[in-house]
This record gives C-alpha cells, sequence and structure tokens, in this order.
C-alpha cells in the first residue's frame, strides 16, 4: 500500500473514532433525557402514592363511620320522617332531632379533621349539613353530580367535589328504610385537611389550586370570600385556609420562576396530565410537582402541587455536564487534530511530490511515472516520447547575477513548461538546470515538436534582469531493445549533449 492509502487509512480510523465519540454523545443525551423522565416519574409517582394513601384512610374512615353510625335504624327513620313531612314546620323539627342526635359524632369528626356531613334527599334537595345548619333546602342538581349519581342510581360514589360552600374529597352513600330509597348521606375531607396530612405524614409541603371558573359557577356568592386569585395564573384560585401556609408565595419567586409555572400550567391545562417544574423557591434549587385532580364527572378542575428539593436533577445534571462536556472536548481535539493531521501530510505530501522551488514534479514521482508508461509500453506497446531539457549557460547566470537570480529563472521555465504542454503530459525536475517532459502515447516526431514549441517560448521570453535565457533539447522515443526506463532517459540524454555540441538552443532528436 502507498502513502498516501496510510495516510487515507490513519484519516479515515481519527474520523471513524471523532464518529464513535458523537454517536456516544447523541447515546448519552438520550440516556440523560430517558434519566430525567425516570426521575420526573418518581417525583410525581412519590406525590401521588402519598396521596392515594391518605385518601385511603379517608375512605375507610368514612365506611366505618357510615356503617357504625349513619346506617343504623333510627338515625335513618329520623331523616326518613323529615323527607316525608308535608309541612315545614314538621320537616324542621325532624331535622332539629337528626341534628341533635348526630352532634356528638360530628364534634368527633371534626377532631379527626372530617369537615362535612351532608344528608340529601331523593330529588337531591339539601337537607340537613352538620356544618351549616342553617343552609337548607337548596337544590344541588347540577351542582353535586356525585349526590345526583347516588340518587339516581342507588348506590355508593366518592370523588373530589366542589360545593356550594366548600369543595373536598366526598364520600356518598345511599339511605333506605324499608328498602324504600329515602335519599343520600355524605361523609368529606377538606383539601385543606388532606393537604395538612400529607405535610405531617410524609413531610411534603404541598398546596392547592383550583379552576376559578369552578368556584364561580359552584359555590354561594357569600362563600366565594374563602378563594383568593393565585397570582401566578388569574385562571386558578387559593382556598383561603391553605393559602395561609402557601409554599409559592410571590416574595418566594422570582418573575422567571412565576413565568415558567404559568407556560406549564398552560401546556398540560387541556391534557391535564402531571407535571413537574424546576424553579428556585427564596433562591434555593426545587422542584415542584402538579398533580391534576378531577371531579366526580372525570373533568380536570384542580391541582395539587408539593415542593422538593431538585438533588436527585442536580446530580443527574453535574455527571452528565461533567461527561459530555469531557466528550465534547475530545471530540473538539480530535476534530482539529485530523484537520491538522490532514494539512500536515498533505504538505508533507506535497513536498515529496513536487519539486519546492519550481512546483514541478519532483525527480522521484517523475521517475516513477515514467516507469509506469514504460511497463505499459512493455505489455501493450503504448508508445511514449521523454524530452530532456538543459538551461544553456545557467552557470554563467549564476555566477553573474547569483543564485537568487538563478532560481527565479528555473522557477520561470517551470512554469512556460507546465504552461505549454497537455494535460496528460508531465514535466519534472530531473536535477540542477535539467528538466525531464513525459509524453504519453507520443512518437518521437510529435515530441519534437513539442519541444520545438517549449524552446520557442522560453527562448521568447524575456526574463527579469537576465532578459533572454535559451534550453537546449534531446527527444527520445521508447525503443523496444530498452530494458529499462534508465536506457530510454540515456537516449535523451545524448541528443541533449549533441544539442550543446551543434551550438545550443535547439532541439535534437
Amino acid at each position: 500500500m502507498g502513502k498516501s492509502g496510510k495516510i487515507n487509512l490513519r484519516l479515515l480510523l481519527l474520523c471513524g473514532i471523532a464518529l464513535l465519540i458523537l454517536i456516544v454523545i447523541v447515546l448519552l443525551t438520550i440516556s440523560h433525557r430517558n434519566n430525567r423522565l425516570k426521575i420526573q416519574k418518581d417525583y410525581i409517582s412519590s406525590l401521588n402514592n402519598d396521596y392515594q394513601i391518605i385518601l385511603g384512610v379517608y375512605a375507610n374512615m368514612a365506611d366505618m363511620i357510615y356503617h357504625l353510625y349513619i346506617d343504623t335504624p333510627y338515625v335513618k327513620k329520623s331523616f326518613a320522617r323529615g323527607v316525608k313531612s308535608q309541612d315545614s314546620s314538621g320537616k324542621d323539627r325532624c331535622r332539629k332531632v337528626l341534628h341533635d342526635e348526630l352532634s356528638p359524632l360530628y364534634e368527633q369528626l371534626i377532631k379527626y379533621d372530617f369537615r362535612q356531613m351532608h344528608f340529601h334527599e331523593s330529588d337531591n334537595t339539601s337537607y340537613l349539613r352538620m356544618h351549616r345548619p342553617d343552609r337548607f333546602g337548596d337544590d344541588l342538581t347540577g351542582i353535586r353530580p356525585s349526590v345526583e349519581y347516588v340518587n339516581d342510581k342507588k348506590d355508593y360514589a366518592k370523588g373530589f367535589e366542589e360545593g356550594k360552600i366548600f369543595n373536598g374529597y366526598r364520600f356518598v352513600y345511599p339511605l333506605f328504610v324499608d328498602d324504600e330509597h329515602v335519599g343520600s348521606a355524605e361523609i368529606s375531607v377538606s383539601m385543606n385537611t388532606i393537604i395538612r396530612q400529607l405535610k405531617e405524614r410524609f413531610n411534603k409541603e404541598v398546596n392547592f389550586i383550583i379552576l376559578k371558573e369552578q368556584v364561580e359557577k359552584k359555590v354561594f356568592k357569600s362563600e366565594q370570600s374563602n378563594y383568593i386569585e393565585w397570582f401566578v395564573d388569574n385562571d386558578y384560585m387559593c382556598d383561603r385556609l391553605i393559602n395561609d401556609n402557601c409554599i409559592v408565595l410571590q416574595e418566594r419567586l422570582t418573575g422567571e420562576s412565576v413565568a415558567k409555572i404559568k407556560t406549564e400550567l398552560a401546556r398540560n391545562r387541556e391534557k391535564a396530565t402531571p407535571f413537574i417544574v424546576e424553579l428556585d423557591i427564596d433562591s434555593v434549587p426545587s422542584v415542584l410537582t402538579f398533580l391534576p385532580i378531577k371531579n366526580f364527572r372525570g373533568k380536570h378542575v384542580a391541582y395539587i402541587f408539593a415542593a422538593s428539593d431538585s438533588t436527585p436533577f442536580s446530580e443527574l445534571n453535574n455527571k452528565f455536564y461533567h461527561v459530555f462536556l469531557a466528550l465534547i472536548a475530545l471530540f473538539i481535539l480530535l476534530v482539529i487534530f485530523s484537520i491538522y493531521y490532514q494539512l500536515s501530510h498533505t504538505k508533507i505530501e506535497k513536498m515529496a511530490t513536487f519539486d519546492a522551488l519550481t512546483d514541478v514534479f519532483a525527480r522521484g514521482p517523475i521517475m516513477q511515472f515514467i516507469e509506469n508508461e514504460y511497463q505499459q509500453y512493455r505489455r501493450y506497446q503504448k508508445v511514449f516520447s521523454l524530452i530532456m531539457i538543459d538551461i544553456d549557460h545557467f552557470k554563467n547566470i549564476n555566477d553573474t547575477y547569483g543564485h537568487s537570480t538563478g532560481d527565479l529563472v528555473l522557477s520561470s521555465i517551470a512554469s512556460i513548461m507546465k504552461n505549454n504542454i497537455r494535460k496528460s503530459d508531465s514535466v519534472g525536475r530531473y536535477g540542477g538546470e535539467e528538466f525531464i517532459v513525459l509524453l504519453p502515447e507520443t512518437q518521437k516526431e510529435n515530441a519534437a515538436v513539442a519541444a520545438e514549441k517549449l524552446r520557442k517560448k522560453i527562448s521568447e521570453h524575456a526574463f527579469e534582469t537576465v532578459g533572454t535565457v535559451t534550453v537546449s533539447c534531446g527527444v527520445a522515443e521508447a525503443f523496444k531493445n530498452a530494458h529499462s526506463i534508465e536506457e530510454i532517459i540515456n537516449e535523451a540524454d545524448k541528443k541533449l549533449y549533441t544539442a550543446k555540441e551543434e551550438g545550443r538552443n535547439r532541439v535534437v532528436t
């Protein structure tokens, strides 16, 4: 394999290594992205699991309360008598009896953070709110889908729901007296309770926001003061009780962090999917995990969100950027080295191929070209010719004008020759002031014409300082008896010697 082939292989190897590094960088970036997604899922799963545990605890407690204290003959009959009473005073007496009966229980429930115990007639009319006994008789149809469902299907229902006074997670049970459906009973916990439990049991800083349109649509006008607009996005509102301990107060966030939250809320609102936001809280890198809350009908109406430290992301990013930057640096260095290597070897190859002074082929390459033509001649009888050219009285030029002028003459004559030969021909510096021209597929007669053209062009050229310079040329054609290129070159050299003897500035064939 030739020198150029070795250089190309080395360059190909360097390019292969650079490509491999680039592939590793891409795979590293993909892996980093996947790891980030996994961490995001871990944040979301952690909050969701804790949230479901708290809901599960209260669901079990609500079932126990229902079975032990509500689904009893006395309570159900008291409720049924009031529901069936035809006059308002009778309803009021029965309502008071039921309220007095359940008040001790309700006071205990409040201690366990239950917020509501609410009875509804079978037509969805509010019968008794233990938390607001003076509020009754309002129609909950279109306001409380869970109540509608239970009274229609006569089956248990649970889920988050906005109410006319409070929002919360509700457990609604059908009530029967002698197999007759008389209405429903609800036990519920507020989001404030759930958030407080998340903090106490799982050490999570959690908050709650609800869509403003839901508050305006569902809550009594007189009760809407329980909510305030969220400063981050006025499409959402905060429960005042929860907001007193809000983890995202305005003074804790930068404008950039507020913009991030608002952007992600807008992006995820229609999809109603969990998401996280990386931001600074009190100038500390943090993560907000948003968990969408859907109401009983499956419509997204609210979020709970938790603040956490961003250590997993920080550690992942530090590892990624260290490796990534190291690979990028290695890649850049390799690219720079490859370019330098290519340029260096191109320069070296050019130096080995071309004569530094005249920029024609050096002796080694021109001899190789002649050898290649000689082999073609031996195998296929493709004739070729050589022209040996020597500058007349060149020693006098050096002695009279100096070697720098002599060098200018050499380079000028080389340039004239390069510009006046065919593309298929080659010219090289044979040594000193001697040049050799290779003419493939050219017989001696045509080579002589080419030599005469070169001689004439050189003799007509006005050289700086020196003026006129002439050359002598010897022409030889490849011949059958030649056993090597040296014999053909010697033949051309003899003709050149003859040209010198006959007075120079001529071509001899």
